[in-house]
C-alpha cells in the first residue's frame, strides 16, 4: 500500500512538474512570436517612416528650386549691384518617432543589424540637418533683426552657402531614403 501510495505521488508530481513545464514552454512560445511580430511592426513602421520623410524632403527640394536659382544670380552679381534682398525657404520637419520607439523596445534584437545600422545613419543625417536648419533659420532671424546694418550682398552670400550645403544634405538624405527602401522595402503597395 504504500508502494502505491509512493508510486501515485511519484506520478502526480512528475505530473504536476509537466504540465508546469509545458505551460512554460507554451509561455515562451508566445512570448517569442510576440516580440517576433512586435520587431516586423517596428521594422515595417521605420521603413514607413522613412517614405514619409522622402516624400517631405523632395517636397523641400522641389518648393526651393526658384529660391536656390535666386541665390545663385545674386552671388554672381557685384557686391554693389545687389540692392535687395528676401528670404523664403521652406523646410519640413522629418519625423523620427518610429526610430525613437525602436531604441525603446526590445524586439530590435530580432531585426537583422544591418537594417538597424543602415537606419541609424539615416536618422543621424536628418537629425545633422534639422540642427543644421535650425541653426540657420536662428542666424536669418538674428540678420533681418539687422538688416539695416548688414549689406544686402553679404546677407544674399551667406544664404547662398547655408542654402547650398541644406539642399546637398536634403539630396543625400532623399538618396540615401530611396537605397534604403530599395533594398529593405518588400512591399508593392503605397503606404
Amino acid at each position: 500500500m504504500k508502494k502505491k501510495a509512493l508510486t501515485q505521488i511519484a506520478f502526480e508530481f512528475a505530473s504536476i512538474v509537466f504540465a508546469v513545464l509545458l505551460a512554460l514552454g507554451l509561455s515562451t512560445y508566445k512570448n517569442s512570436i510576440d516580440l517576433e511580430n512586435e520587431s516586423l511592426n517596428v521594422r515595417q513602421n521605420i521603413i514607413k517612416e522613412f517614405k514619409t520623410n522622402l516624400q517631405k524632403i523632395d517636397s523641400v527640394l522641389i518648393k526651393n528650386v526658384i529660391y536656390t536659382n535666386y541665390l545663385d544670380s545674386m552671388v554672381r552679381l557685384q557686391p554693389e549691384e545687389v540692392n535687395s534682398f528676401y528670404f523664403d525657404y521652406e523646410f519640413e520637419l522629418l519625423t523620427h518617432s518610429a526610430w525613437d520607439i525602436a531604441q525603446n523596445n526590445n524586439s530590435t534584437n530580432l531585426i537583422e543589424t544591418q537594417f538597424l545600422l543602415d537606419a541609424a545613419d539615416i536618422y543621424h543625417m536628418q537629425n545633422f540637418l534639422e540642427g543644421f536648419a535650425g541653426k540657420v533659420f536662428e542666424n536669418i532671424g538674428m540678420a533681418l533683426m539687422r538688416a539695416n546694418e548688414l549689406q544686402d550682398f553679404n546677407m544674399a552670400l551667406s544664404m547662398y552657402y547655408n542654402v547650398d550645403l541644406m539642399n546637398n544634405v536634403s539630396q543625400s538624405l532623399k538618396d540615401s531614403y530611396e537605397d534604403f527602401l530599395t533594398k529593405y522595402d518588400t512591399s508593392n503597395s503605397e503606404d
